[in-house]
């Protein structure tokens, strides 16, 4: 057949005539696939079988020749690439104004014979990747395209997700190298767009016609597409999101806004959601590995997951997905996109969970938003994020104001009866304290620090002693020596503190924070200072130590000592300097610290062999001695974690007050 083809092109080369030629040759063809209609009775041939896909092979090297030969003239005065150039061989002209595109979009929709879909689309696939010239400026060209995008929706005929995505990935390479395209494929068409053989009637048609299926649902369908290798998937993936990287004039930018774009990507993230189990534990959630979305998995894979962790891992794995095209698209796309998963995913969905009274969705909403969080890049969802979780009030905090409820719930769930709720809420907090933006920790903690309303008064001849404090031996001479179970591990820990530092000092170094203490304001003399509900909990938490589960314990002092890191001058005069004068009422990190300590003095009298229970429990804890069941046991844990806190405090004292001496 192809030896035939090859005589037959250079025969037409040799006559005087050879586009007329090769355009009897195409017509020949064409003609050849709208007479097996008229004369095939056997309607259960499958279309492979005929001698259908030969001649749309033919057709198609046709029309490669012929641009071949004809090629294309350059026009000086045409910058745009979508516009026309040059000539239109015969056969081009003939396959325009013969709408023999959009006759094949109608064999498509009607496969028949069966698996002619498959055969069109590979037709389409391919003459849109061979034809150099641009093709999708013409009516007779987007419109049957659209068309067949819309057709994949259906169910009719036999799957034909590999030739579908063939030819999505078809139209999106020719959208990722002219994004200008964009408006013939997601715009309705407009009357200059039209060739010549186009009447007005046709246009005005085309305009009015809504193709069932978008480009961008048909892509993000295949996205989710579940395909025995996995490759499938990351292919549309990495094809849709070529077209919103390349996308970044502001014509395209805005077609792309207004598209359903956002509308699916939100929906098929809100549909992952719902498919996870109730009884997901966090555990699962916060476990999962592999949710890179360019890993292919396949069906063998997923289906071998428990299905607690494969629902994680699909929806975690469009999170990601999500976050690349926030992070990649131009930012009217962006903003878009935040603005659809802030009101139909968080508010719509997740809030509902997360303020719900069952233990099992508050622990199975609260992992999820800390995995959702791990996962975000800074983005315009970041500041929707945040004011979703902490609200925007940036006034000082009341003890009688509740503020917004869900960040209230939040807050208060860190003390919670269930020690589990607890501990995946403090997790949460941890992740959010991460956020790249300034609101997480003047939310929390800065808002209320503000005034330095903890100060009773501040004299200058002090000054030089509160230097001295921020070296941290205070915090390491605190717990008594008969109550120590070890005096090592300090230099670690200056090493870890340095290292942290370091991190806090740049993720706030855009945050404009001062360097030195705002001068005492008089002006809240009479108020009383309140921390806010944030570090209440955690200072409430703090001195509930010695009584409180070992990772809760864990938990609380890693957010404070994080807190603590953090170079603003407020932050380490309340949390890090003990000789401050506290105003009436109010309370630090070293004051609740000298009262457990205080506390456990006195329990400690009453237990006869503490010092060598305590020093059994710590050998437990760094795996020298197997687990056994101890009296005391949880009181030990508590003393272990305080110890280790006072050293992690003496570091952090350091680093921030000699950085660059470390």
């Amino acid at each position: 057949m192809w030896g035939r083809l090859g005589a037959l092109l250079q025969q037409a080369v040799e006559t005087r005539e050879p586009s007329q030629d090769l355009l009897q040759s195409f017509v020949q063809h064409w003609k050849g696939v709208t007479q097996y209609y008229l004369e095939t009775t056997d309607e259960s041939c499958p279309a492979r079988n005929t001698d259908i896909p030969w001649r749309l092979r033919q057709l198609l090297d046709i029309l490669v020749y012929e641009e071949n030969e004809c090629g294309t003239k350059e026009d000086p005065d045409n910058g745009n690439s979508s516009e026309p150039v040059g000539h239109t061989g015969p056969c081009m002209e003939y396959l325009l104004q013969h709408k023999i595109l959009e006759t094949l979009c109608t064999l498509a929709k009607a496969e028949y014979p069966p698996g002619m879909r498959q055969q069109v689309l590979v037709f389409f696939s391919r003459l849109l990747t061979k034809v150099q010239r641009p093709l999708l400026h013409y009516i007779n060209v987007h419109r049957p395209v659209q068309k067949l995008i819309a057709l994949g929706g259906d169910t009719v005929g036999v799957t034909a997700h590999r030739e579908e995505l063939q030819f999505l990935m078809s139209v999106c390479c020719k959208l990722e190298k002219d994004p200008s395209l964009l408006c013939h494929i997601l715009e309705s068409e407009t009357l200059k767009n039209a060739p010549s053989g186009a009447s007005e009637e046709e246009a005005g048609a085309s305009n009015k016609q809504k193709p069932k299926q978008s480009l961008f649902k048909a892509v993000l369908r295949l996205c989710l597409c579940q395909s025995q290798t996995g490759r499938l998937a990351v292919r549309a993936r990495e094809a849709l999101l070529g077209v919103l990287r390349a996308a970044q004039q502001e014509v395209p930018a805005r077609l792309i806004a207004q598209s359903d774009l956002s509308q699916q990507v939100v929906q098929r993230l809100c549909d992952l959601h719902s498919e996870l189990p109730l009884s997901t534990h966090p555990c699962d959630i916060m476990g999962t590995d592999g949710t890179d979305w360019r890993t292919e998995v396949s069906n063998e894979q997923y289906n071998a997951m428990p299905p607690e962790v494969s629902a994680v891992q699909r929806f975690l794995c469009w999170v990601g997905y999500c976050n690349s095209i926030l992070k990649e698209s131009h930012e009217m796309v962006a903003v878009t996109l935040a603005d659809s998963i802030t009101e139909r995913y968080l508010r719509g969905i997740l809030q509902e969970e997360l303020l719900h009274v069952s233990e099992l969705r508050i622990l199975r909403s609260t992992a999820l938003l800390s995995a959702v969080l791990q996962r975000l890049s800074p983005s315009p969802l970041t500041h929707r994020l945040v004011s979703f979780l902490l609200g925007e009030d940036r006034g000082p905090e009341k003890r009688s104001d509740s503020g917004p409820p869900l960040r209230a719930q939040l807050i208060l769930r860190c003390n919670h009866l269930s020690d589990e709720i607890s501990l995946t809420t403090l997790r949460l907090f941890e992740e959010i304290l991460q956020l790249p933006t300034e609101m997480c920790m003047y939310s929390l903690v800065l808002r209320n620090l503000e005034s330095r309303g903890y100060l009773c008064a501040v004299h200058e001849e002090s000054r030089a002693q509160d230097s001295e404090a921020f070296e941290g031996t205070d915090f390491l001479s605190l717990v008594p020596e008969e109550m120590k179970s070890s005096d090592s591990g300090f230099d670690s820990y200056l090493q870890d503190a340095l290292v942290q530092y370091r991190s806090c000092c740049q993720q706030a170094s855009s945050w404009g924070w001062p360097l030195s203490p705002q001068p005492l304001s008089h002006s809240n003399d009479q108020d009383e200072f309140y921390e806010g509900r944030f570090l209440q909990v955690l200072l409430d938490r703090l001195g509930s130590i010695l009584d409180q589960p070992y990772e809760v314990n864990l938990q609380v002092t890693s957010l404070l000592t994080r807190i603590a890191l953090y170079p603003h001058p407020h932050i380490q005069e309340y949390l890090l300097n003990p000789f401050i004068n506290l105003a009436p009422g109010a309370r630090t990190l070293f004051s609740v610290l000298v009262r457990v300590v205080a506390d456990l003095a006195q329990r400690t009298q009453r237990i006869s062999d503490f010092r060598e229970m305590l020093l059994l429990v710590r050998r437990q804890l760094i795996g020298e001695t197997p687990a056994q069941s101890l009296g005391h046991e949880t009181l030990c844990k508590g003393v272990v974690v305080l110890e280790e806190f006072c050293k992690e405090l003496g570091a952090a004292a350091c680093v921030t007050h000699h950085p660059l001496t470390i």
